[in-house]
């Protein structure tokens, strides 16, 4: 009997010292991160040709920025709230705010860019013209042109006006398109 209750308390005691052993570790086991700080991850939409920026700010101030090829990461933040920014060139501008707390990883759902549309361009009313001008008629060398205002490729809007001053050449060129 003296040996069966020996035999217990040695089984206790080896119990207690492998269940109650403590670590020093700032990690969490169960998800591999920092409990200090706290992490943003996520996923973009790749867009063929096109790099996709993800800017990370607090309080307007850029933290940090990447390029995303799919996913992207923010690691060991400060708890905080903070901005993502997604830019792609030719697609429209797109921000979440993201709140971060120690030790939790944020997972964002996937995010799509919109192609950007461009803007439509208000029809002037001319009066009907012929399409050749008879010879020595038209714009003369050194008339003034009137002002106008054209989109580029991305939907940017330009002025003739912006352009024209001393010293400044401007050149248009008008591309045929279409059957």
């Amino acid at each position: 009997m003296k040996q069966l209750y020996i035999f217990l308390v040695i089984i206790a005691v080896w119990s207690a010292i492998l269940g109650c052993s403590t670590t020093d570790n700032s990690l969490d086991v169960v998800t591999g991160t920092d409990t200090s700080s706290g992490t943003i991850q996520g996923e973009v939409q790749q867009i063929d040709g096109v790099p996709i920026q993800v800017i990370l700010s607090i309080d307007g101030k850029i933290i940090r920025q990447t390029v995303a090829e799919g996913s992207y990461e923010f690691t060991d933040l400060e708890p905080g709230n903070y901005k993502i920014q997604f830019d792609a060139n030719g697609y429209d501008h797109f921000e979440i705010d993201v709140k971060v707390s120690i030790g939790v990883i944020v997972s964002l759902e996937k995010i799509t860019l919109t192609k950007q549309t461009l803007p439509e361009v208000e029809e002037l009313d001319l009066p009907p013209q012929s399409t050749e001008l008879p010879p020595g008629e038209g714009l003369k060398i050194g008339a003034v042109a009137p002002d106008f205002e054209l989109p580029d490729g991305n939907g940017d809007l330009y002025t003739l006006s912006d352009y024209i001053g001393e010293d400044k050449k401007v050149v248009l060129v008008f591309y045929r398109t279409g059957g």
